[in-house]
């Protein structure tokens, strides 16, 4: 620094609440399980908000942390809301009598779900155990599957009807053809289970 002592002592004066407020950290709650969507591939999303917002950003099990000015810690967080706006994913698995009542009939319960929630769900039943895929906003995400749990659990949801094992047999004979075409025709999801599980 260039000047006479008291532009010296003012200046470093300036530096030293410059570094300090560079310093302070403020920590903001993200979930972890949203972590990797601020990290990105290789890291580069947070050397990205990193650059925009010229912090620095750590994560931790108490959320994202950031290291900056007011200014750059506000703009970080801005940007890092903004990522988690943006469509993420997430998975569950289900048994796969409750896979065919999130479908619904000819697809019209997880058609009611995404058009209340605003969220895409996807049931996939190539495994053993199905899953059931939300992709959205987080909050889109967390509507859709409590929708969804609703309907697993609710008693509103669910009607149970003894039938005779000739019935069920009948119901079950030709790939189950018979039971697709009530479904099919009445708008409902139907399962049989043996009595006592």
């Amino acid at each position: 620094v260039k000047g006479g002592e008291e532009e010296k002592r003012a200046a470093k004066e300036g530096l030293v609440e410059f570094l300090d407020r560079a310093a302070e950290t403020e920590t903001f709650d993200v979930p972890e399980r949203e972590h990797f969507r601020l990290i990105g591939p290789q890291g580069k999303a947070v050397l990205a908000l990193e650059k925009e917002s010229g912090s620095s950003i750590t994560f931790g099990k108490g959320g994202m942390t950031v290291r900056g000015s007011p200014e750059q810690r506000a703009k970080a967080w801005e940007l890092a809301q903004e990522v988690l706006a943006r469509e993420g994913a997430s998975t569950h698995r289900v048994k796969s009598e409750e896979a065919r009542l999130i479908i619904g009939p000819g697809g019209s319960t997880v058609k009611d779900v995404e058009r209340s929630t605003g969220a895409r769900i996807i049931v996939s039943r190539a495994d053993a155990e199905p899953r059931v895929q939300i992709r959205g906003s987080v909050e889109a995400r967390e509507r859709a599957w409590e929708r969804v749990r609703y309907l697993l659990t609710s008693d509103e949801c669910r009607r149970s009807v003894e039938v005779s094992v000739n019935a069920a047999e009948v119901l079950l004979a030709d790939r189950a053809a018979a039971l697709s075409r009530i479904e099919s025709e009445m708008g409902v999801c139907l399962s049989i289970e043996r009595e006592g599980g």
